[in-house]
């Protein structure tokens, strides 16, 4: 699979977003988890679409691949913090919730929950690898996105799916998910037959940035679908224009983006740590985030990029596509 710098470049920016919203500064830094969803969608579509109708070994070992990237950094984390006293878990259901990222657990990371969603996102992939051809996929998914699309417009009435499985099982969160799925498949179609110009690149960037900025009230439906579409319209947009125009980017970037998934699981220990000891001004906001960046990028390169490729190397099959 082509590894398009762009993509990881988003990564940081809905990184930094999401540490910037923890820190309150930003009136639309909230929406960076809904464009790590988004990217999420795009990323795992484009690397696994090939794959579709390969069989159960396959999707074993595609799920293996992303278990691995997800636990690996995770537990390490909880486990150090947990063991060194800083944090406390009673250990009953919802420990074992916590450390298997089971949905409505309860973390002290605060934003574990949305691996849950990244982990049923991985399962509903896995099961299109084992048992469904491209086309077959592709109608599957965007059927999947459309029967969610209706229950996120159905909140906009009386009925809700708060606190319901449902949600979780096709609301809001996978619907972001799912439009970063089909925003591939067009990204896909448009690549192979180099349908997209550099004025429809830049409409279509523009309207997602339109989209992603638009205020709405926080949470509310209205606000998922116009974060959800302009996050997925951004993602295309610059997706398309590396396709089309391989200009590099500061390997900086990339590093950054590489260690974002670090960044996440970490920034918010590293803010209970440092924020007591620091003014709570912009500039300390900011340098602080500044820091929580240098550590992820040496604890990647370090501890997380070695240990997932050596965890690949001894539990994925050698005979896998």
């Amino acid at each position: 699979m082509v590894s398009y710098q762009s993509i990881q470049l988003l990564r940081w920016i809905a990184a930094t977003m999401v540490m910037l919203a923890h820190v309150g500064v930003g009136q639309h830094s909230y929406k960076g988890i809904d464009l790590l969803f988004a990217i999420s969608g795009f990323v795992i579509y484009l690397s696994s679409y090939q794959k579709m109708g390969s069989g159960v070994k396959t999707a074993i070992n595609f799920f293996k691949k992303r278990c691995i990237r997800v636990y690996s950094f995770y537990w390490l984390t909880l486990f150090s913090l947990l063991l060194s006293g800083l944090y406390s878990l009673a250990y009953d259901f919802n420990y074992l919730k916590v450390v298997f990222l089971i949905p409505s657990h309860q973390s002290f990371l605060s934003l574990t929950w949305s691996l849950s969603y990244e982990l049923y996102f991985y399962v509903l992939i896995g099961l299109v690898i084992a048992f469904l051809k491209p086309i077959q996929a592709q109608k599957a998914l965007i059927g999947f996105w459309l029967i969610s699309s209706i229950l996120l417009l159905l909140q906009w009435t009386d009925y809700s799916l708060k606190r319901k499985a449902i949600n979780f099982l096709v609301g809001q969160n996978i619907w972001q998910i799912l439009s970063g799925c089909l925003a591939c498949m067009y990204f896909i179609e448009s690549a192979a037959k180099s349908k997209a110009s550099h004025l429809k690149i830049a409409v279509l960037f523009f309207c997602g940035m339109l989209l992603f900025f638009a205020y709405a009230s926080y949470y509310s439906t209205l606000s998922f679908l116009l974060t959800g579409l302009g996050s997925a319209s951004i993602v295309l947009s610059l997706a398309l224009l590396e396709e089309r125009n391989r200009i590099p980017f500061p390997q900086l970037f990339i590093r950054l983006g590489n260690a974002s998934y670090v960044a996440y699981l970490i920034h918010i220990p590293l803010f209970h740590f440092f924020r007591p000891h620091i003014n709570q001004n912009l500039a300390m906001q900011c340098l602080l985030i500044f820091v929580v960046w240098a550590i992820s990028v040496l604890l990647h390169e370090l501890i997380e990029k070695p240990m997932v490729y050596q965890l690949n190397q001894h539990l994925i099959s050698k005979k896998s596509n």
